[in-house]
């Protein structure tokens, strides 16, 4: 699975990164101390230059159960939008997928 990040934060962490290693490092300038600044400097410009995925956040929800009084019998509705379930055609019981088809949550177990 593909896993995204959020690249802000790492630009963050790579800055703090370098400036930590060149405070370390006093000011001198080994062939070593500009190697590892190089690197930290490409990896930033690496993560500037990358084109940003059209990603949208997962919605985490459950199959919430409710159960009727009068009649005894059990009904379910999503917990992230309260709709119920698809129906299966012939028995018109109510179908608990993986996901929620009204809004698209993720259904935890």
């Amino acid at each position: 699975m593909t896993r995204y990040i959020d690249a802000d934060v790492l630009l963050l962490d790579l800055t703090y990164q370098k400036a930590t290693f060149e405070s370390v490092q006093g000011g001198r300038s080994g062939l070593f101390a500009k190697g590892v600044a190089c690197g930290l400097d490409g990896a930033i410009q690496s993560v500037k230059n990358a084109e940003a995925e059209d990603v949208s956040p997962v919605k985490h929800g459950k199959w919430v159960e409710y159960v009727d009084d009068r009649w005894g019998a059990s009904y379910y509705s999503c917990s992230e939008c309260g709709k119920p379930p698809l129906k299966e055609e012939r028995t018109n019981r109510q179908c608990l997928s993986n996901f929620c088809p009204n809004c698209g949550a993720r259904m935890e177990e």
